[in-house]
């Protein structure tokens, strides 16, 4: 296995954003996966104190009050570092999974270089309302950009989700966003966001060890599951519309995945870190305004935020219990 994967309709895919959340004490052993020392830069980076730069584009960054560092491998720093093989992504992923790390984003990229579908197809569908999805909003826009006093469009774009959600898809013209003339490229590029990244990659990780065929078979179907093109006006109910004719020609035997989110359990600690960060120094400033009757304080604020647990802060308490029972 490994290098370039396509799928049996010839549709490339790879994977193009990698962003994650791991121990500090692992920076060192980073380095040493990747092959890279960074180059370290005069400011922070996502709210870290620190930041250096790892093949050109990627970014890692730390801070000496914080438990967890960051890493961030935008399209080209990750196509450098694993050098168009997959299993370099997955092998990356692995190890960060290993040491109690967790994504904070994925991008699956679908490459159609063949001409199956063109954007005028997409903006077309769904104008129409062709389109099966949880998401209900979409935009369509032209980008482009100003050289001297010229503008150079680079082409269409629709993106169905908001930017809120945990997972967007965007369907844009790839050849022409490089400038690249005489060429068809149509790009299909799935992002994912913290628990519908990690339960995807958790999905794609089994599917990989079968093989490039489920792999690929997999992650179209993880994009089926997300948005699926259908013609409305073949039935009033969803389930039983049929596949328009450039979308079945681009998925082909690939079925439906439902990306199941996957729930970090939060540590305990990890609030703590989070009190001692962003809280500490106003609370100290109340101890020495209210001296002895700190204490009191203490009790009185801690009830009135008892009555304000919502579901989250029930079951943070409640998974970190059992997690102490498992290890007892």
């Amino acid at each position: 296995m490994g290098n370039e994967v396509k799928t049996n309709t010839g549709v490339e895919l790879c994977f193009d954003y990698l962003s994650c959340s791991f121990p500090v004490e692992f920076l060192q052993q980073l380095y040493k996966n990747i092959e890279d020392s960074p180059i370290l830069l005069g400011h922070g980076f996502r709210g870290y104190k620190s930041s250096g730069m790892l093949f050109g584009k990627g970014r890692v960054a730390w801070s000496d009050d914080r438990k967890e560092a960051h890493l961030d491998m935008p399209a080209q720093a990750l196509h450098y570092y694993t050098k168009g093989d997959t299993e370099n992504v997955f092998n990356l992923i692995k190890w960060i999974y290993s040491i109690g790390g967790k994504l904070s984003r994925i991008d699956i990229a679908f490459d159609d270089r063949m001409g199956l579908v063109t954007m005028e197809q997409v903006e077309t569908s769904v104008k129409n309302a062709d389109w099966v999805s949880r998401a209900r909003y979409f935009r369509v826009y032209d980008g482009g950009m100003k050289e001297g006093d010229e503008i150079v469009m680079k082409g269409k774009t629709v993106k169905i989700g908001s930017g809120s959600s945990q997972i967007n898809l965007r369907i844009y013209d790839k050849a022409k966003e490089q400038g690249i003339e005489d060429q068809h490229w149509t790009r299909f590029e799935l992002m994912l966001r913290d628990e519908a990244a990690n339960g995807a990659i958790g999905l794609l990780l089994d599917a990989y060890t079968q093989g490039n065929d489920t792999f690929a078979l997999s992650a179209v179907g993880l994009l089926r599951g997300f948005c699926d093109f259908r013609d409305s006006k073949s039935d009033s109910n969803v389930t039983r519309r049929v596949l328009l004719t450039w979308w079945s020609d681009f998925v082909s035997a690939a079925e439906k995945l439902k990306i199941i989110r996957q729930k970090a359990i939060r540590n305990i600690t990890k609030v703590v870190d989070w009190i001692e960060r962003q809280v500490a120094p106003n609370l100290a400033v109340l101890k020495e305004f209210y001296g002895v009757g700190f204490p009191n304080l203490i009790q009185y604020l801690t009830f009135k935020g008892k009555e304000r647990w919502r579901s989250v802060h029930e079951n943070l308490l409640a998974d970190n219990i059992r997690l102490c029972r498992m290890n007892v």
